[in-house]
């Protein structure tokens, strides 16, 4: 073990020595790139990054970070007018681009309803379809007896653990989806 300890702290020194005689960053970095051996080439190129303050408060804890932030106080409009009809479809979740990619937001959408344009089959037999609003969804798992056509209505929701749901209009029963585009 102390041996193993004088080795790493040797080839350290060496290291260390040999990137910071080198004038410039590109060298430092040709310096660690021909380096043979992996532990000694990933040192080099920590020690470099080290010189170049790249992790600069990295040591920082995430709540200094968070209560550096100013807090952002909700704005209410106080209005004794009734609300226009943009200013109900600004309030509620867009039907957007993200529906099935969003990753831990807070106001998620329920679910959302297209219809099918474009109908392929993927090399296991699933389907994978095109929506008038350019998402594309591709089938999980077996349901060999669900069918989609152009012009089909459906409804995609959010199930448990960001699982999406596809229903097809005027059909009872579901399958498991996933959102590729």
């Amino acid at each position: 073990m102390k041996n193993t300890v004088r080795i790493a702290g040797a080839v350290l020194l060496t290291i260390v020595s040999s990137a910071s005689q080198a004038e410039t960053v590109v060298e430092a970095m040709q310096e660690c790139r021909n380096e043979s051996n992996d532990l000694k080439r990933l040192i080099c190129f920590d020690n470099v990054a080290e010189s170049m303050n790249i992790f600069a408060g990295a040591d920082q804890s995430v709540d200094d970070v968070a209560n550096a932030r100013p807090a952002q106080a909700p704005v209410v409009a106080a209005t004794s007018a009734p609300a226009s009809s943009n200013t109900q479809a600004a309030s509620a979740p867009q039907q957007g681009p993200t529906f099935g990619m969003e990753m831990n937001t807070e106001s998620l959408q329920k679910s959302m309803s297209a219809t099918v344009t474009e109908v392929s089959s993927s090399p296991r037999g699933d389907f994978i379809i095109t929506l008038d609003n350019g998402m594309v969804w591709r089938q999980n798992g077996e349901s060999a007896n669900y069918k989609m056509k152009v012009g089909d209505g459906i409804t995609i929701e959010r199930g448990f653990m960001n699982a999406f749901y596809l229903t097809k209009e005027g059909r009872s029963g579901r399958v498991n989806v996933r959102r590729i585009k």
